[in-house]
């Protein structure tokens, strides 16, 4: 048994309900948090971490991710590269991520399961890398959004089966691909690509062998029928409307925003500019109608989805959500309690509270003031274990 003393110049528990502290004392036992205190604790230690000088957060969770691709091409061009080369670089995905101070990842879909298999090396301590909550395949019509990786289905008995399928492989959230969207080329972004019934089929058997579901969204119509179908969380949700947000207030449903930065646009093609490039000038409003109506919101990268989004850049997104207008501290609980609850981990981790589990970052300056500050990622500790010094 370890016992680990953390001094914390600045602390923030990742709670709504907090404020940032001063003087801050985290004992950790093993992967476990014992406790918090303003009070410097007895010993004896077997590791003291002195951070007086910087900020203490819990581990950030990237509510959307996809670490079997690798930030750089087309999801239509990865596809035809070979698996080996797939799985190499989704080693270096990995480990990039958590070395950023992201601690757990939902992993929203890859090739032919590589996310399952990087999540059980990940658990096994073969692989370094975040917490992975793995999707397996996405789910989607035939020709829908991601067809070309994703597990195509038509009508609610396939649906049902596509789903069950994931379950067996070991996937331990669903993923839907309800709308159009940016990495299949020459799709409308508002078409609705499911109906009703087929995502209410999915939701059925998801939510019977609990497994939680997060669909891809962008148009306003198709937002409100996930959310009349029953999903968890909505991804995405670009073109939100006051209706659509009234529902998911009412149902309690997630929203997932996954905002994109001009840094993270290098080369950017014709068609992607045409059709995704629109969404970046509505964001302020789309956030402006989530605050609005108060909705849960966490916050994901779309790191390797998007195919130019690269792996660890969650600071990035941190920026644009506070330009849209989230506050700092808003935009940290995104990624921190928020983020657990929305993906059903929150008894365990999402907040530096005595009994959970001791996943950690560590920032020069304070990024519940200045969001800029998570960048400057200093150490990271995971289950107790220091990743990064």
């Amino acid at each position: 048994m370890a016992r680990t003393l953390i001094k914390a110049g600045k602390f923030f528990d990742g709670l709504k309900s907090s404020e940032v502290r001063k003087n801050v004392y985290v004992v950790l036992r093993d992967e476990i948090i014992e406790s918090v205190s303003d009070q410097e604790p007895e010993g004896p230690f077997d590791l003291n971490l002195d951070y007086s000088a910087y900020t203490v957060l819990p581990g950030l969770i990237d509510t959307h991710t996809h670490l079997s691709f690798n930030g750089r091409e087309s999801l239509f061009k990865l596809a035809k590269d070979p698996r080996d080369k797939m799985a190499f670089e989704a080693i270096e995905s990995l480990r990039v991520t958590l070395l950023a101070g992201i601690t757990t990842c939902r992993d929203v879909g890859g090739f032919e399961h590589l996310d399952i298999s990087m999540k059980k090396y990940v658990d096994e301590g073969v692989l370094l890398g975040p917490r992975m909550l793995a999707s397996g395949k996405m789910v989607t019509a035939t020709g829908g959004h991601c067809w070309i990786i994703a597990r195509e289905a038509n009508g609610p008995a396939e649906f049902r089966e596509a789903v069950r399928e994931q379950i067996k492989a070991g996937a331990d959230i669903i993923k839907l691909m309800a709308t159009g969207g940016g990495a299949t080329p020459g799709q409308n972004l508002n078409a609705i690509q499911l109906e009703l019934d087929e995502i209410k089929a999915a939701c059925e058997v998801a939510h019977s062998n609990y497994r939680r579901v997060g669909v891809h969204a962008h148009g306003a119509d198709g937002i409100k029928r996930v959310v009349q179908g029953g999903v968890d969380m909505v991804d995405h949700c670009s073109l939100l409307d006051e209706e659509g947000a009234k529902m998911m207030k009412d149902r309690g449903t997630f929203m997932v925003v996954t905002p994109g930065h001009e840094n993270m646009f290098p080369n950017l093609d014709p068609d992607w500019i045409r059709r995704m490039m629109p969404l970046r000038s509505r964001a302020a409003k789309t956030m402006e109608i989530a605050l609005k109506h108060e909705l849960d919101i966490a916050i994901g990268t779309d790191a390797g989805g998007n195919p130019y989004a690269p792996h660890g850049k969650l600071s990035f997104c941190l920026e644009e959500v506070v330009k849209s207008g989230m506050s700092p501290k808003d935009a940290i609980v995104g990624v921190t309690s928020n983020a657990a609850r929305c993906i059903g981990l929150d008894s365990t981790l999402g907040s530096l509270v005595p009994g959970k589990l001791a996943d950690i970052a560590v920032f020069d300056g304070n990024p519940v003031e200045k969001i800029e500050d998570s960048a400057n990622v200093v150490a990271v500790i995971k289950g107790g274990k220091l990743v990064r010094a």
